[in-house]
Parts: structure tokens; C-alpha cells; sequence
């Protein structure tokens, strides 16, 4: 397809849109009296939603990734841009990143998906690591890292994780 017929079909679907929303509107007024004015707020509620969680994905991803490409040293940094690593476990830790409640937990993320391209955690281990952080709260992983830094270094299995 070329990007004659995208454009098209971006007006088309605009038109087509704009076309029943107008529709919409005459039907709810023509069935409750003041339902325009409803109808609006509803619209306007919506497009502000949209708007707020566009935004926050957008923050969290750009501190996502400038936390991820941080480094000590420029090696550090080398060594991180030409490591391997798994575009599924990128995708899933972008996700998580995005739909989390908590905005803390970026630099957890970020951390673990260092840890994951430097061949910090166990190929049998990464799902397991990535769901728990997804799962557990800040204050949950902050009792965690206490505990690490309590205990043996033996049993821990992911000492590059300390984003906390």
C-alpha cells in the first residue's frame, strides 16, 4: 500500500468516524432532552484520559530507557549496546513497565533488563524475575534488597539487580 492510499484511508476512517459520532449525538439528544451537553463531557472525559495515559507511558518509557543506558563507564555502556539479549523479554519488561501502578519500580525494571543483556540471570529464571517484579510493590522489593544485603551472597541468585 502506498502512502496515497494510507492517507486515504486515515481520511476515510476520520470522516467515517466524525460522521457517527454526529449520528451519536443526534440520537442520544433526540431520545433524553440535554444529553448533548452529557454527551460532550463524556468526550472531553475520554480524550483527557486517553491524553493522561499516552503521557505516562511515554515519561515512564523515556526513564525506562534512559535508565537502562546509563552506565558507569563508556564500556559499560559499549558492552551493553552489543550484548544479545532476547526482544521478547524487552517487550514483555516494556509492557510491565507501562502497565505498573507504581512509577518507582521504572529503575527495577530498568535493572533487571540490564542484568538480563549482561547474562546476570539464569535463562530459567528471567520469566520468573520479570513476573515477580510485576507482581510484588516497591515496598515489597525494598524488604527484598534489606534481605539481600542481610544474608549470604551464596543464595542469591541475581546480584545485578539493585535498583533500589
Amino acid at each position: 500500500m502506498d502512502k496515497k492510499e494510507e492517507l486515504s484511508i486515515e481520511r476515510s476512517t476520520a470522516t467515517l468516524l466524525s460522521m457517527g459520532e454526529a449520528f451519536a449525538k443526534e440520537a442520544l439528544t433526540a431520545l433524553i432532552p440535554g444529553s448533548a451537553l452529557l454527551f460532550a463531557l463524556i468526550k472531553s472525559l475520554t480524550k483527557q484520559a486517553a491524553s493522561y495515559f499516552r503521557d505516562r507511558a511515554e515519561l515512564r518509557l523515556e526513564e525506562f530507557h534512559q535508565r537502562l543506558l546509563s552506565a558507569e563507564s563508556e564500556v559499560d555502556l559499549r558492552e551493553l549496546v552489543t550484548d544479545e539479549f532476547s526482544m521478547a523479554d524487552y517487550y514483555s519488561l516494556l509492557n510491565s513497565v507501562i502497565e505498573d501502578d507504581e512509577d518507582s519500580k521504572v529503575a527495577v525494571y530498568a535493572s533487571l533488563m540490564k542484568a538480563i543483556i549482561r547474562g546476570g540471570i539464569p535463562l530459567a529464571n528471567k520469566r520468573h524475575f520479570i513476573k515477580s517484579i510485576r507482581e510484588l510493590s516497591s515496598d515489597d522489593l525494598k524488604v527484598l534488597r534489606e534481605l539481600y544485603l542481610r544474608v549470604p551472597s551464596s543464595i542469591c541468585l541475581c546480584p545485578q539487580v539493585t535498583a533500589f
